[in-house]
């Protein structure tokens, strides 16, 4: 299946920005007590809206949601409302083949780098070449050797080759829509509107 590019217009007005939680939750039938677990399926979803489009960018996005064929599409989507804030440089790489749980660890950070600010996001492909997207849950430091513990959520799906280049300007993830119907208004005059929820499309 092609994985499409989102269009290159202006960012949505609004966003609403969400991870998922997949959890499952057993209730006691002697005192009510509960007990809840974390299962692995998280997902992001985010709802997308754009409520003063110029007729060209009106018009591309309008033609890119009809290319998609409603929840059948595939897109890559990255969060712009947070671009990275952290100030460190390198050539970030996985550091080791093997991990799990809620830290990657990641090399190739110029000694001492800032390497992330919490909220920051991070993307890398595993070895099908799916995207996986994480944040980072606190800030974090490398150290002289150049290496980055970061603590992320959700936890570590999948683990990847050691060395996998891992993206910070523009980390994204695959997504699809959530319905086949997404919003579409034009007004007369020069604007219009679109409005549409996306959910990534874990494989």
């Amino acid at each position: 299946m092609t994985v499409l590019t989102f269009p290159a217009i202006n960012n949505p007005s609004q966003i609403t920005w969400r991870l998922r939680g997949l959890t499952q939750t057993h209730e006691s039938p002697f005192d009510g007590s509960t007990q809840t677990l974390r299962r692995p399926g998280e997902k992001w979803e985010a709802s997308l809206a754009w409520e003063r489009l110029k007729q060209s960018d009106f018009r591309i996005l309008s033609a890119w949601l009809a290319q998609l064929g409603g929840m059948s599409g595939r897109f890559f989507y990255t969060p712009v409302q947070a671009p990275r804030q952290a100030t460190g440089t390198g050539t970030p790489v996985v550091n080791g083949s093997t991990q799990t749980g809620s830290t990657i660890s990641i090399r190739g950070w110029t000694a001492n780098a800032e390497a992330f600010k919490a909220g920051d996001y991070l993307s890398y492909p595993d070895a099908a070449g799916r995207h996986l997207l994480y944040v980072a849950t606190s800030d974090v430091t490398a150290t002289s050797g150049g290496i980055a513990s970061v603590p992320v959520a959700p936890p570590v799906r999948r683990s990847v080759a050691d060395g996998t280049a891992v993206e910070i300007i523009a980390p994204k993830a695959v997504f699809r829509l959530t319905d086949d119907a997404p919003a579409i208004v034009y007004n007369v005059g020069p604007f219009g509107s679109i409005s549409f929820d996306i959910v990534e499309a874990l494989v």
